[in-house]
Protein backbone atom coordinates (compact mmCIF):
# COMPACT_ATOMS: atom_id res chain seq x y z
CA UNK A 1 0.00 0.00 0.00
CA UNK A 2 1.46 3.35 -0.95
CA UNK A 3 2.00 5.93 1.77
CA UNK A 4 0.42 9.11 0.45
CA UNK A 5 1.58 12.37 2.02
CA UNK A 6 -1.56 14.48 2.11
CA UNK A 7 -0.52 17.95 1.04
CA UNK A 8 -2.89 19.67 -1.36
CA UNK A 9 -1.38 20.41 -4.73
CA UNK A 10 -1.33 23.97 -5.97
CA UNK A 11 0.38 25.29 -9.08
CA UNK A 12 2.08 28.40 -7.76
CA UNK A 13 3.03 31.25 -10.06
CA UNK A 14 5.18 33.96 -8.45
CA UNK A 15 5.67 34.24 -4.72
CA UNK A 16 3.27 32.85 -2.14
CA UNK A 17 3.02 34.96 1.02
CA UNK A 18 1.16 33.85 4.11
CA UNK A 19 0.37 36.23 6.97
CA UNK A 20 -0.69 34.93 10.38
CA UNK A 21 -2.46 37.30 12.80
CA UNK A 22 -2.78 35.82 16.25
CA UNK A 23 -1.57 36.00 19.80
CA UNK A 24 1.95 34.62 19.96
CA UNK A 25 4.83 33.84 22.21
CA UNK A 26 7.03 36.96 22.23
CA UNK A 27 10.22 34.92 22.26
CA UNK A 28 9.42 32.45 19.49
CA UNK A 29 6.86 34.29 17.35
CA UNK A 30 4.76 31.10 17.34
CA UNK A 31 1.10 31.25 18.31
CA UNK A 32 0.41 30.15 21.84
CA UNK A 33 -0.36 26.44 22.01
CA UNK A 34 1.10 25.78 18.55
CA UNK A 35 4.38 23.89 18.32
CA UNK A 36 5.32 24.91 14.78
CA UNK A 37 4.08 27.03 11.94
CA UNK A 38 2.83 24.83 9.07
CA UNK A 39 5.25 24.61 6.19
CA UNK A 40 3.89 25.55 2.77
CA UNK A 41 5.48 24.03 -0.27
CA UNK A 42 4.73 23.50 -3.93
CA UNK A 43 3.00 20.25 -4.71
CA UNK A 44 4.45 17.97 -7.37
CA UNK A 45 2.72 18.25 -10.71
CA UNK A 46 3.58 16.63 -14.04
CA UNK A 47 2.02 17.85 -17.26
CA UNK A 48 2.09 17.03 -20.95
CA UNK A 49 4.22 19.36 -23.07
CA UNK A 50 2.42 22.05 -25.04
CA UNK A 51 0.71 20.61 -28.10
CA UNK A 52 0.77 17.06 -26.72
CA UNK A 53 -1.75 15.09 -24.70
CA UNK A 54 -3.18 11.63 -24.15
CA UNK A 55 -5.59 10.65 -26.95
CA UNK A 56 -9.19 9.72 -26.17
CA UNK A 57 -8.87 6.64 -28.37
CA UNK A 58 -6.02 4.37 -29.43
CA UNK A 59 -6.09 2.16 -32.51
CA UNK A 60 -5.96 -1.56 -31.75
CA UNK A 61 -5.59 -2.74 -35.32
CA UNK A 62 -1.99 -3.78 -34.52
CA UNK A 63 -1.98 -4.90 -30.85
CA UNK A 64 1.80 -5.33 -30.63
CA UNK A 65 2.36 -1.61 -31.28
CA UNK A 66 -0.87 -0.11 -29.90
CA UNK A 67 -0.33 2.90 -27.67
CA UNK A 68 0.91 6.49 -27.81
CA UNK A 69 3.97 8.57 -27.00
CA UNK A 70 4.04 12.05 -25.45
CA UNK A 71 6.51 14.31 -23.67
CA UNK A 72 5.90 15.00 -19.98
CA UNK A 73 7.31 17.92 -17.97
CA UNK A 74 7.88 18.75 -14.31
CA UNK A 75 5.68 21.85 -13.86
CA UNK A 76 7.01 22.99 -10.47
CA UNK A 77 10.59 21.81 -10.92
CA UNK A 78 10.58 19.50 -7.91
CA UNK A 79 9.63 16.04 -9.22
CA UNK A 80 12.07 13.17 -8.88
CA UNK A 81 9.70 10.40 -9.98
CA UNK A 82 6.39 9.86 -11.73
CA UNK A 83 4.54 6.55 -11.77
CA UNK A 84 1.25 5.47 -13.32
CA UNK A 85 -1.31 3.05 -11.96
CA UNK A 86 -3.68 1.53 -14.52
CA UNK A 87 -7.38 0.84 -14.00
CA UNK A 88 -8.54 -1.27 -16.92
CA UNK A 89 -12.06 -2.24 -17.94
CA UNK A 90 -11.72 -5.45 -19.95
CA UNK A 91 -14.94 -6.95 -21.30
CA UNK A 92 -16.80 -5.10 -18.55
CA UNK A 93 -14.53 -6.32 -15.73
CA UNK A 94 -12.22 -4.00 -13.78
CA UNK A 95 -8.57 -4.85 -13.19
CA UNK A 96 -5.90 -2.69 -11.55
CA UNK A 97 -2.10 -2.67 -11.72
CA UNK A 98 0.24 -0.29 -9.86
CA UNK A 99 3.41 1.43 -11.07
CA UNK A 100 3.05 0.14 -14.61
CA UNK A 101 5.01 3.04 -16.08
CA UNK A 102 7.75 4.90 -14.13
CA UNK A 103 9.74 8.00 -15.14
CA UNK A 104 12.60 9.48 -13.08
CA UNK A 105 13.87 12.39 -15.19
CA UNK A 106 12.18 15.41 -16.75
CA UNK A 107 11.32 16.33 -19.40
CA UNK A 108 10.94 12.78 -20.62
CA UNK A 109 9.27 10.83 -23.39
CA UNK A 110 6.42 8.76 -21.97
CA UNK A 111 5.52 5.68 -23.99
CA UNK A 112 2.21 4.02 -23.10
CA UNK A 113 1.87 0.67 -24.86
CA UNK A 114 -0.64 -2.17 -24.66
CA UNK A 115 1.89 -5.03 -24.35
CA UNK A 116 3.27 -3.51 -21.13
CA UNK A 117 -0.24 -2.92 -19.77
CA UNK A 118 -1.35 -6.45 -20.62
CA UNK A 119 1.72 -7.94 -18.90
CA UNK A 120 1.14 -5.88 -15.75
CA UNK A 121 -2.47 -7.07 -15.62
CA UNK A 122 -1.48 -10.69 -16.15
CA UNK A 123 -3.24 -10.82 -19.52
CA UNK A 124 -2.32 -11.73 -23.06
CA UNK A 125 -3.03 -9.33 -25.89
CA UNK A 126 -5.74 -11.58 -27.30
CA UNK A 127 -7.68 -11.09 -24.04
CA UNK A 128 -7.92 -7.35 -24.78
CA UNK A 129 -10.25 -6.10 -27.49
CA UNK A 130 -11.91 -3.12 -29.16
CA UNK A 131 -13.96 -1.00 -26.76
CA UNK A 132 -11.88 -1.88 -23.69
CA UNK A 133 -10.79 1.20 -21.74
CA UNK A 134 -7.85 2.20 -19.56
CA UNK A 135 -7.59 5.03 -17.03
CA UNK A 136 -4.31 6.17 -15.52
CA UNK A 137 -3.64 7.85 -12.18
CA UNK A 138 -0.19 9.30 -11.54
CA UNK A 139 1.79 9.62 -8.33
CA UNK A 140 4.46 12.33 -8.57
CA UNK A 141 7.09 12.46 -5.82
CA UNK A 142 9.57 15.13 -4.70
CA UNK A 143 13.03 14.67 -3.15
CA UNK A 144 11.57 14.64 0.37
CA UNK A 145 9.21 11.79 -0.45
CA UNK A 146 6.08 13.97 -0.57
CA UNK A 147 3.60 12.52 -3.05
CA UNK A 148 0.91 14.17 -5.14
CA UNK A 149 -1.75 11.79 -6.43
CA UNK A 150 -3.81 12.65 -9.52
CA UNK A 151 -7.23 12.23 -7.90
CA UNK A 152 -9.56 14.88 -6.48
CA UNK A 153 -9.35 15.31 -2.69
CA UNK A 154 -12.07 13.48 -0.77
CA UNK A 155 -13.27 12.98 2.77
CA UNK A 156 -15.83 10.48 4.05
CA UNK A 157 -17.93 12.19 6.73
CA UNK A 158 -19.20 8.87 8.07
CA UNK A 159 -15.88 7.08 8.45
CA UNK A 160 -13.59 10.08 8.86
CA UNK A 161 -11.29 8.65 6.20
CA UNK A 162 -9.35 11.04 3.95
CA UNK A 163 -8.95 9.78 0.39
CA UNK A 164 -5.57 9.41 -1.27
CA UNK A 165 -6.31 12.11 -3.86
CA UNK A 166 -4.78 15.56 -3.37
CA UNK A 167 -4.86 17.22 -6.81
CA UNK A 168 -7.51 19.88 -7.26
CA UNK A 169 -9.98 20.07 -10.12
CA UNK A 170 -8.50 23.06 -12.02
CA UNK A 171 -5.17 21.25 -12.31
CA UNK A 172 -6.75 18.02 -13.54
CA UNK A 173 -9.23 19.52 -16.00
CA UNK A 174 -7.88 22.87 -17.18
CA UNK A 175 -6.48 22.91 -20.71
CA UNK A 176 -3.89 25.43 -19.50
CA UNK A 177 -2.24 22.92 -17.15
CA UNK A 178 -2.52 20.01 -19.64
CA UNK A 179 -2.37 17.51 -16.80
CA UNK A 180 -0.57 14.18 -17.08
CA UNK A 181 -1.75 13.25 -13.58
CA UNK A 182 -4.98 11.58 -14.67
CA UNK A 183 -6.04 10.53 -18.18
CA UNK A 184 -7.76 7.71 -20.03
CA UNK A 185 -8.24 6.17 -23.44
CA UNK A 186 -10.43 3.57 -25.11
CA UNK A 187 -9.39 1.12 -27.81
CA UNK A 188 -11.11 2.43 -30.91
CA UNK A 189 -13.50 0.28 -32.86
CA UNK A 190 -12.51 -0.69 -36.39
CA UNK A 191 -13.64 1.87 -38.97
CA UNK A 192 -17.45 1.95 -39.03
CA UNK A 193 -20.32 3.70 -40.74
CA UNK A 194 -23.33 5.71 -39.61
CA UNK A 195 -25.52 2.62 -40.13
CA UNK A 196 -23.55 0.84 -37.41
CA UNK A 197 -24.59 3.52 -34.92
CA UNK A 198 -28.31 4.06 -35.61
CA UNK A 199 -30.81 2.26 -33.39
CA UNK A 200 -32.65 2.41 -30.07
CA UNK A 201 -30.62 3.31 -26.96
CA UNK A 202 -31.12 3.45 -23.19
CA UNK A 203 -29.83 6.49 -21.32
CA UNK A 204 -27.52 5.14 -18.58
CA UNK A 205 -25.92 8.40 -17.36
CA UNK A 206 -27.62 11.79 -17.19
CA UNK A 207 -26.97 14.74 -14.85
CA UNK A 208 -28.99 17.50 -13.17
CA UNK A 209 -32.52 16.69 -14.43
CA UNK A 210 -32.60 12.92 -15.08
CA UNK A 211 -35.46 11.50 -17.08
CA UNK A 212 -37.33 8.42 -15.95
CA UNK A 213 -39.32 5.55 -17.39
CA UNK A 214 -39.98 5.73 -21.12
CA UNK A 215 -38.16 9.08 -21.30
CA UNK A 216 -34.89 7.20 -20.79
CA UNK A 217 -35.14 5.73 -24.29
CA UNK A 218 -33.66 7.55 -27.30
CA UNK A 219 -33.83 6.83 -31.00
CA UNK A 220 -30.60 7.55 -32.84
CA UNK A 221 -31.07 8.22 -36.56
CA UNK A 222 -28.71 8.90 -39.45
CA UNK A 223 -27.79 12.41 -40.52
CA UNK A 224 -28.45 15.14 -41.28
CA UNK A 225 -24.92 15.23 -42.73
CA UNK A 226 -22.04 12.88 -43.44
CA UNK A 227 -20.62 11.16 -40.34
CA UNK A 228 -23.47 12.53 -38.26
CA UNK A 229 -26.23 10.96 -36.19
CA UNK A 230 -29.10 12.62 -34.38
CA UNK A 231 -30.18 11.71 -30.85
CA UNK A 232 -33.91 12.37 -31.05
CA UNK A 233 -35.09 14.27 -27.98
CA UNK A 234 -31.58 15.31 -27.02
CA UNK A 235 -30.43 15.33 -23.40
CA UNK A 236 -33.63 16.12 -21.52
CA UNK A 237 -36.56 14.59 -23.33
CA UNK A 238 -39.06 15.35 -20.56
CA UNK A 239 -38.03 19.01 -20.52
CA UNK A 240 -38.33 19.39 -24.28
CA UNK A 241 -34.68 19.79 -25.27
CA UNK A 242 -33.80 19.94 -28.96
CA UNK A 243 -32.45 16.96 -30.87
CA UNK A 244 -28.71 16.49 -30.30
CA UNK A 245 -26.68 16.12 -33.49
CA UNK A 246 -23.21 14.65 -33.09
CA UNK A 247 -20.44 14.56 -35.69
CA UNK A 248 -17.83 11.82 -35.33
CA UNK A 249 -14.68 10.50 -36.94
CA UNK A 250 -15.52 6.95 -38.12
CA UNK A 251 -11.85 5.93 -38.07
CA UNK A 252 -11.39 6.68 -34.35
CA UNK A 253 -14.89 7.04 -32.92
CA UNK A 254 -14.06 10.48 -31.50
CA UNK A 255 -16.92 12.97 -31.42
CA UNK A 256 -15.72 16.14 -33.11
CA UNK A 257 -18.76 18.44 -32.84
CA UNK A 258 -22.32 18.84 -31.62
CA UNK A 259 -25.03 21.22 -32.80
CA UNK A 260 -24.13 24.17 -30.60
CA UNK A 261 -27.26 26.04 -31.72
CA UNK A 262 -29.51 23.32 -30.28
CA UNK A 263 -31.20 23.94 -26.91
CA UNK A 264 -29.88 21.48 -24.33
CA UNK A 265 -31.43 22.92 -21.17
CA UNK A 266 -34.72 24.71 -21.88
CA UNK A 267 -35.88 27.75 -19.92
CA UNK A 268 -38.44 25.52 -18.21
CA UNK A 269 -35.59 24.11 -16.11
CA UNK A 270 -35.23 27.51 -14.47
CA UNK A 271 -31.87 28.58 -15.89
CA UNK A 272 -32.81 30.27 -19.13
CA UNK A 273 -32.03 28.84 -22.55
CA UNK A 274 -28.75 26.92 -22.74
CA UNK A 275 -27.29 25.37 -25.86
CA UNK A 276 -25.13 22.28 -26.31
CA UNK A 277 -21.40 22.52 -25.68
CA UNK A 278 -19.08 19.57 -26.36
CA UNK A 279 -16.30 18.68 -23.95
CA UNK A 280 -15.44 15.32 -25.55
CA UNK A 281 -17.11 12.13 -26.66
CA UNK A 282 -16.82 8.68 -28.20
CA UNK A 283 -18.97 6.56 -30.47
CA UNK A 284 -18.25 2.87 -29.90
CA UNK A 285 -20.51 0.56 -31.92
CA UNK A 286 -18.22 -2.39 -31.13
CA UNK A 287 -18.39 -1.99 -27.33
CA UNK A 288 -21.01 -4.53 -26.25
CA UNK A 289 -24.20 -3.71 -28.11
CA UNK A 290 -22.96 -0.19 -28.82
CA UNK A 291 -22.21 2.92 -26.74
CA UNK A 292 -22.40 6.67 -27.27
CA UNK A 293 -20.37 8.27 -24.48
CA UNK A 294 -20.58 12.07 -24.32
CA UNK A 295 -19.13 14.67 -22.00
CA UNK A 296 -21.20 17.82 -22.43
CA UNK A 297 -21.54 21.28 -20.96
CA UNK A 298 -23.96 24.17 -21.23
CA UNK A 299 -23.48 27.57 -22.79
CA UNK A 300 -23.84 30.26 -21.53
CA UNK A 301 -24.35 28.34 -18.25
CA UNK A 302 -20.78 27.03 -18.43
CA UNK A 303 -18.74 25.28 -15.74
CA UNK A 304 -21.02 22.25 -15.52
CA UNK A 305 -19.36 19.41 -17.45
CA UNK A 306 -21.38 16.21 -17.18
CA UNK A 307 -21.81 12.77 -18.71
CA UNK A 308 -24.56 11.79 -21.11
CA UNK A 309 -24.17 8.10 -21.96
CA UNK A 310 -26.38 5.88 -24.10
CA UNK A 311 -26.18 2.10 -24.54
CA UNK A 312 -27.77 0.41 -27.53
CA UNK A 313 -30.58 -2.04 -26.86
Amino acid sequence: MKNKFRIFLFALVGALSITFISCDDDETGVAAGVDTIPEFRNGVFVRFADGETAPATVSYSEPDTAGFTATIEDFNGNAVSYSLDVNATIAGNTQIAEDVFVVTSFPSELRIDLPTIASALGLTLDQISFGDSFSFVATATDADGNESVGILPSFDDETGIIGIGNTNDPLLNSAFYNSAMNFAFTLACPAFTVEDVVGTYNVTAQAFFPDSGADLIREVVAGPGDNQVTIVGGEYLALGSDDLIITFDPSSGSVTAVNDDGVSLPASAGFGVNTYLLENGLVLPCAGTGVIDLRLNFTPLNGNPHDFILVKQ
